[in-house]
């Protein structure tokens, strides 16, 4: 039997977390806005000392410099905050067990992310663990979550990651859960 593991690129979300972002595109952004903060912070430097007087192009440099820096921050931070979403998931992920799984809707709602409206849904995980039937859901703070992610999963057979020292589900990634699926026959 070729078993082919699960790692924190084919998790999708957690009930408890919400979305863990895996993706590489983050890691090459911060890299790439921080090369570029880099360039027009030498500039913003530079101008102004070799500049004897101050025109409104200079300010207009120094002006948009400071907007890209404070925009570059905001991604590192962004990124700081999926790091620890990773590093949630390859802890819940070191005793998790895969499983099949059914996942209810708890209902929907709009949610509105980047000027896009869509629609998030709370779910309901149920499956069977060491001979007992589990049922979680998506809460944060005692209140359903309601994210789009879970759209796609709602009213559906899925595989999930059950981390049972943390209590945690982990939802897999549709594409990762076909791929494990076809490995493990």
């Amino acid at each position: 039997m070729n078993v082919t593991k699960i790692g924190v690129q084919d998790i999708d979300a957690s009930l408890k977390y919400g979305q863990v972002f895996s993706g590489k595109i983050w890691g090459s952004a911060v890299i790439l806005l921080s090369i570029a903060s880099a360039c027009i912070g030498i500039v913003v430097i530079i101008i102004p000392i070799t500049s004897i007087e101050y025109r409104s192009d200079i300010i207009f440099i120094v002006c948009g410099s400071f907007l890209f820096i404070f925009l570059v921050l905001s991604t590192v931070i962004i990124q700081m905050f999926f790091n620890k979403g990773k590093k949630k998931a390859a802890l819940w992920l070191k005793d998790a067990v895969i499983l099949d799984a059914q996942a209810k809707s708890l209902g929907q709602t709009l949610h509105v992310r980047n000027l896009i409206i869509r629609t998030a849904t709370a779910i309901e995980v149920s499956f069977e663990y060491d001979d007992k039937r589990c049922v979680r859901q998506s809460i944060y703070k005692d209140k359903p979550l309601y994210l789009a992610v879970y759209t796609k999963y709602a009213d559906k057979k899925i595989l999930i990651a059950y981390s049972p020292k943390y209590d945690e589900v982990m939802l897999i990634k549709p594409e990762s859960a076909k791929r494990y699926r076809e490995n493990n026959k």
